[in-house]
């Protein structure tokens, strides 16, 4: 997992959005425009995995 998407909780990572002890140093950011600066593979939704042609990456 290189980023989690979630405009309200942008700026913290995964652990700080949380409140656990596990996802330290993995980024929350605001849109999908910020994900793709870390060159992602696979965008997986709450509906599941897609592949990056069929989210149009």
């Amino acid at each position: 997992m290189v980023a989690v998407i979630d405009s309200t909780k942008a700026g913290m990572d995964v652990s700080q959005a949380l409140g656990a002890s596990f996802g330290k140093g993995i980024p929350v950011l605001r849109d999908i425009n910020e994900a793709l600066r870390y060159r992602p593979d696979t965008l997986l939704t709450e509906k599941g995995f897609s592949p990056p042609q069929a989210a149009g990456l």
